[in-house]
């Protein structure tokens, strides 16, 4: 698949689906000032303020994490794969939230079928998982809480939608929400010069973070 961004067929099929599924679920925000981010096809992204970048990678990145007074509230890592088959690579996520890091992960099986899982079972959809409601409308895996609203095809393309009060509070490969598209290539460490630099940034946890940051400046 081609790694340069346009808003092809599929990809306004895939917003339309978003909305619908968005729509069905009855999520709390209010369509009119909820904010959007999606990456389509592993390597495109559309921030939270709108701008559109490429990053090609191949391990598991921070999307989007909610921060509040230093702590993360909640994180929404999303896990490329290292492999594609007949033009589509799959993808996974996982999600962590509060201070203990609940967490519940979604992956697709060999055969295609959905996986679901919590820290300590799995779970047949639709279910309740930490207060967040998962079901599939047609197709779709959506995963709903106080927080955030996420929907995910089961294959390359998620859809984050979070409330106007995380404005400003979010940090990953969506941005921070400041409403300024020009300054989303940044992390807590400063300024980074390309996308690329600014995706691999989100790479894992803690050292792994700095360590990535640290090899881009080099």
């Amino acid at each position: 698949m081609s790694s340069k961004w346009g808003f092809s067929l599929l990809f306004v099929v895939f917003f339309l689906e978003v909305t619908n599924a968005l729509n069905a679920s009855h999520t709390s925000q209010s369509q009119d000032t909820a904010i959007h981010c999606s990456t389509y096809g592993q390597v495109n992204y559309r921030t939270f303020d709108g701008k559109l970048f490429d990053f090609d990678g191949k391990c598991s990145y921070n999307l989007v994490s909610g921060k509040e007074g230093g702590s993360h509230i909640f994180q929404i890592y999303v896990k490329n794969e290292q492999r594609c088959v007949n033009g589509t690579c799959r993808r996974g996520i996982v999600i962590y939230l509060g201070h203990s890091k609940q967490k519940i992960s979604l992956d697709t099986n060999a055969n295609g079928t959905v996986s679901v899982t919590t820290d300590t079972h799995s779970l047949d959809l639709p279910s309740t998982a930490y207060s967040h409601g998962i079901e599939d409308i047609a197709g779709n895996v959506i995963v709903k809480g106080p927080y955030f609203a996420l929907v995910w095809d089961t294959k390359e393309n998620i859809n984050v939608e979070i409330d106007p009060e995380w404005k400003n509070k979010t940090v990953g490969l969506c941005g921070n929400s400041n409403g300024n598209k020009t300054d989303e290539f940044t992390n807590e460490y400063g300024t980074l010069p390309s996308a690329q630099a600014f995706g691999n940034s989100m790479a894992g946890v803690g050292k792994i973070i700095l360590l990535r940051f640290l090899s881009d400046r080099l």
